[in-house]
C-alpha cells in the first residue's frame, strides 16, 4: 500500500451518515433501504434465473397473465407500473418465445387481451421451484410473524403512496 491506509468498505448502515441534525442518514430512509433491498434481491434473482432466459420483468408479466387470463395489455402495464412501450417489448419477447398470445377482445379491436400458452405454463412450472427457493432465501432471516408484518406494512405504504401520486390500485 502507498502511505494511505486502505479504507474499509462501508456497510449500508454507515452510508450517508448525516452531519446535520435535520438530515437523516440514508440508512434511516425507508425509500433508500427499500431500494437497497430491491437491488440486492435483483442481483440474487439474476444469478439464480440466468439460465432460464427470463428477466424479472418477463417472469412477473408471465405470472400476472397466468393469474389474470384475458387481461388487457394496457391494464397490466399500468398495474405493473411499466411504461407501455417498454411493456410492449416484454410482451413481444414473450410472444416470440411462444409463451403468450394476444387476442383482440370481442367488440374492441383497438385493445389486446393476453393469455399464457401451454408452453408458457410449462416454463412457469419449470421455474416454480426456483421461484419458491428465491422467495425463501429473501425472507429466511425473518420469523413468520415478521414476514406478515413486513408485507402488511409494505402494502400500507403502497396504498398511501398510491393516493399521493394518484395511481390506480395495484392488483396482485
Amino acid at each position: 500500500m502507498s502511505g494511505k491506509a486502505r479504507q474499509k468498505s462501508a456497510s449500508v448502515g454507515e452510508i450517508g451518515a448525516a452531519d446535520a441534525d435535520d438530515v437523516p442518514a440514508l440508512a434511516e430512509s425507508v425509500g433508500f433501504m427499500v431500494r437497497i433491498v430491491q437491488l440486492q434481491s435483483f442481483q440474487l434473482f439474476y444469478r439464480r434465473f440466468e439460465e432460464t432466459g427470463l428477466s424479472l420483468g418477463a417472469l412477473t408479466t408471465l405470472g400476472s397473465i397466468l393469474a389474470n387470463p384475458g387481461i388487457r395489455h394496457g391494464v397490466l402495464a399500468d398495474s405493473l407500473m411499466i411504461k407501455r412501450p417498454n411493456f410492449t417489448k416484454v410482451i413481444n419477447r414473450l410472444q416470440r418465445a411462444g409463451y403468450v398470445t394476444r387476442e383482440a377482445p370481442k367488440g374492441d379491436k383497438r385493445s389486446t387481451a393476453l393469455f399464457v400458452t401451454k408452453k408458457g405454463q410449462r416454463k412457469l412450472k419449470e421455474t416454480k421451484a426456483a421461484i419458491i427457493d428465491h422467495h425463501h432465501d429473501l425472507v429466511e432471516v425473518l420469523t413468520p410473524e415478521e414476514r406478515v408484518a413486513l408485507l402488511a406494512l409494505l402494502r400500507k405504504l403502497s396504498r398511501h403512496l398510491q393516493t399521493l401520486i394518484g395511481t390506480p390500485p395495484i392488483s396482485t
